[in-house]
């Protein structure tokens, strides 16, 4: 009896060990006749059109990754992976790479790609992604990034700060107008060539050996002391000025005017230029460090001064009356014509039809050639005047000079009317007095 309990516990044992060992693999799968084991919560991606939409991709990890022809991406393939290279392949879109989660370096230069989504790569350490069509790039997940080459692309910002490891990186051939390493302490070799930057602050790139910073826009830059610059020339910049004057500061905060020399084309106070002249180019060295020199240039446009030919000016009319038009001229632009109640404003183009005191602005529009032009004039529209009516009261009077005229004829009028009937009067009763004393002398007459 004890031989046979202990051969059913064993045979029990075998079988709860089987049970188990069958929660921890899905049953054998057979793949293109290849068997292959996965644990209960693994996934196997198939490489297909939907999960790999680009056939160059495709075919790529086909010949390199899937070794065992299987037509999958399994959990060992993905755990191995640490590189991929599909230099010019003719690859145009890189989904699919976001199962790679292992990767550390990735080289996808010189293909058609204009959009990549690395943000779940978060163990790359080396990005070759030069010569491709890229506009824009997140990499605020991959913060174990020691090199990055991103030259030729299209990207008009980066931002590498949260990649505090960062030893090398080339950017040149892009669009980028900033571009801020302040986080990059370990930074060893920049290429930011070909650029719109139009400053760079470097001063805490301590060790900071080699850069490269030609046709850029840079005006200014701040370089560490272990920092040899090559190539320093740089595109020119254009700048605009309204009154003949232009203050470097709004090209680059940055600035310090005892680095600037050799100033030609104009005058300059600290980091003031003044006396520009359109077609006469402004130039001058800025020095970097170490005896280098930046040598800059820059355009000139310095707009024309305008001026009034005619000074605007609107006569006042009357409450109720067509509105006067207002008139003036303008060395330069077409003048535009607004109404307030105030002196400072707002203006609008609604021509007041109140009586009232009211402002004229008089304003032509700066333009690539000119400056601005601007001028005020206060007008006022006058209380309608009723013909016949009574006669104002003092204040009435003094705000309407038209209506004091008017009174005063009227009170002249009736002041007329009141002596020429007070003389019919008079002439009237010497008439009756000369009749009776006619008739008195006529009865005299008779009597006798």
């Amino acid at each position: 009896m004890k031989r046979r309990k202990m051969i059913s516990t064993l045979i029990i044992s075998i079988i709860c060990l089987g049970l188990v060992g069958a929660n921890c693999f899905i049953d054998i799968k057979t793949i293109k006749n290849e068997r292959i084991l996965l644990k209960e919560d693994e996934i196997a991606i198939e490489i297909n059109e939907e999960n790999f939409p680009d056939e160059n991709f495709r075919q790529y990890l086909e010949e390199t990754i899937d070794l065992d022809e299987t037509g999958y991406i399994t959990p060992a393939y993905i755990l191995s992976t640490k590189n991929i290279n599909v230099k010019n392949k003719g690859i145009s879109t890189l989904q699919g790479i976001e199962y790679f989660t292992e990767l550390t370096d990735l080289n996808a230069a010189d293909n058609s790609l204009d959009d990549l989504d690395i943000s779940v790569l978060t163990e790359l350490k080396n990005l070759y992604l030069a010569n491709n069509n890229l506009t824009s790039l997140n990499l605020s997940n991959n913060r174990k990034l020691k090199s990055i080459s991103l030259n030729n692309n299209q990207l008009e910002s980066i931002d590498v700060s949260l990649a505090p490891e960062l030893s090398t990186l080339y950017v040149a051939g892009n669009q980028l107008t900033e571009l801020d390493l302040s986080n990059n302490l370990a930074l060893k070799s920049l290429s930011c060539n070909g650029n719109q930057l139009t400053e760079l602050d470097l001063s805490r790139n301590t060790i900071l050996n080699s850069i490269t910073i030609h046709t850029n826009n840079l005006i200014s830059l701040n370089v560490g002391s272990a920092v040899t610059a090559s190539r320093l020339n740089q595109n020119p910049n254009t700048i605009v000025s309204s009154d003949g004057t232009y203050d470097l500061r709004n090209l680059s905060s940055s600035i310090l005017a005892d680095k600037l020399s050799n100033v030609q084309g104009a005058t300059i106070d600290g980091t003031v230029l003044s006396d520009l002249t359109t077609g006469t180019d402004v130039t001058y060295d800025y020095d970097i460090q170490n005896g280098q020199v930046l040598n800059v240039v820059l355009n000139v446009i310095a707009k024309e001064a305008n001026a009034w030919v005619v000074e605007p000016t609107i006569e006042d009319w009357e409450e109720e009356k067509t509105p006067n038009s207002p008139t003036g001229e303008a060395a330069h632009g077409t003048i535009i014509y607004t109404y307030s109640n105030s002196l400072t404003g707002p203006f609008t183009t609604t021509i007041p039809t109140t009586k009232g005191r009211y402002y004229l602005k008089a304003y032509v529009a700066e333009s690539e050639d000119y400056r601005a032009l601007e001028k005020i004039i206060e007008f006022n529209i006058t209380e309608k005047i009723v013909p016949g009516g009574d006669t104002h009261n003092s204040e009435e009077i003094v705000e309407n000079p038209k209506t004091l005229s008017n009174t005063l004829k009227l009170g002249t009028s009736r002041i007329l009317n009141s002596k020429t009937f007070f003389i019919v009067i008079i002439i009237l009763q010497l008439i009756s007095i000369s009749m009776v004393a006619f008739i008195s002398i006529k009865s005299k007459n008779t009597s006798k």
